[in-house]
């Protein structure tokens, strides 16, 4: 009979060897238990930048040795500024602005995909009663638009080129997008083009929808709409943080593409979605893959309608610098 003594020390030495084997096949557990690097994201308090939020809430940013934080913006333009001047490492930017930076002489590198339209995402809406009927009506009309210039204008200009109008036949104006459906059913603006959760809370109020400029088929259908991105220089004095950024947030880009309800409920935490009005809006989808067939899409989508005054190639977005001293934060 084995005695109780060497019965234990067999116990020790096999759970010796498992925990080292653990150690040894996973990469990532010497990355987790070293001391956490901060890093700052600026993302917009909407459905789209609900992966961050995924990815630091389930642990995947920590998995990484990573300890991020994630602070709202108002949007990619002022983000920008901020992250050039350090106040973030990483934000969330719509590709129409970023390119226009790009293109400008801004050095930025996109280094995750981050959200795809998708029917429903980019509408615009009217008040109720109102006599414009289609997109077709809004010659001479006032629409209001989040930014000037950005993924907006854009997409209405495409929308509008469907039904032989251009953007010189509207009038477009400037509003937060969480003031938009005060301003419409004001009679501030005639018409409004909006996102999720505004295009629900509008239709609550008997707004009604007149075009969506994502609809399945049309010109924008599964359009490109933001990615992460950081300024080149830190992305080459940092190549091994943005790979971690990197593969934990395409992790939770996996959980928001298969599991809607992993983003039905991460949006009230961070949103003023409520759980009734997240179980049905409208959302996009989330990429795990960066392609530079999709960015030049935007790209050339830009240049098509007056945005870019010459051909822009993306590959300046999606290059890996290289290395310029030791990796730091």
């Amino acid at each position: 009979m084995r005695s109780p003594q060497r019965t234990l020390s067999v116990i020790t030495l096999l759970l010796t060897v498992a925990i080292s084997a653990c150690s040894a096949t996973d990469p990532s557990k010497d990355v987790a238990e070293s001391p956490l690097t901060e890093i700052k994201v600026g993302a917009l308090p909407v459905p789209d930048a609900s992966t961050a939020h995924i990815a630091k809430d389930r642990g995947y940013f920590r998995a990484e040795g990573l300890d991020v934080s994630i602070a709202p913006i108002q949007g990619a333009g002022p983000a920008l500024e901020s992250l050039i001047g350090g106040s973030f490492d990483v934000i969330q930017g719509n590709y129409v602005t970023v390119i226009q930076a790009a293109d400008a002489g801004r050095k930025l590198t996109v280094i995750a995909d981050n959200y795809q339209a998708m029917p429903g995402t980019f509408v615009v809406m009217v008040p109720k009663g109102s006599a414009i009927k289609s997109m077709a009506d809004l010659k001479g009309k006032t629409i209001g638009v989040a930014t000037l210039r950005s993924i907006g204008t854009l997409t209405v200009t495409v929308a509008l080129r469907q039904v032989g109008l251009t953007a010189n036949d509207v009038i477009f104006k400037e509003f937060p997008l969480p003031e938009m459906k005060t301003h419409l059913l004001a009679g501030r603006v005639d018409a409004a083009w909006v996102t999720e959760p505004y295009s629900t809370q509008i239709g609550y109020s008997g707004g009604t929808q007149i075009g969506d400029m994502t609809a399945a088929s049309g010109p924008l259908d599964i359009f490109p709409i933001a990615g992460w991105i950081v300024s080149s220089e830190w992305a080459a004095r940092n190549p091994d943080l943005v790979a971690r950024f990197r593969r934990a947030i395409v992790r939770a880009q996996h959980d928001a593409a298969s599991d809607r309800n992993a983003v039905e409920e991460i949006l009230p935490t961070y949103t003023k979605i409520d759980p009734a009005t997240a179980a049905v809006i409208a959302l996009g989808t989330w990429p795990v893959t960066l392609e530079r067939k999709r960015l030049q899409r935007v790209a050339d989508t830009m240049r098509e309608i007056g945005y870019l005054t010459t051909p822009f190639n993306v590959d300046q977005l999606l290059t890996t610098p290289t290395p310029t001293s030791t990796p730091k934060g």
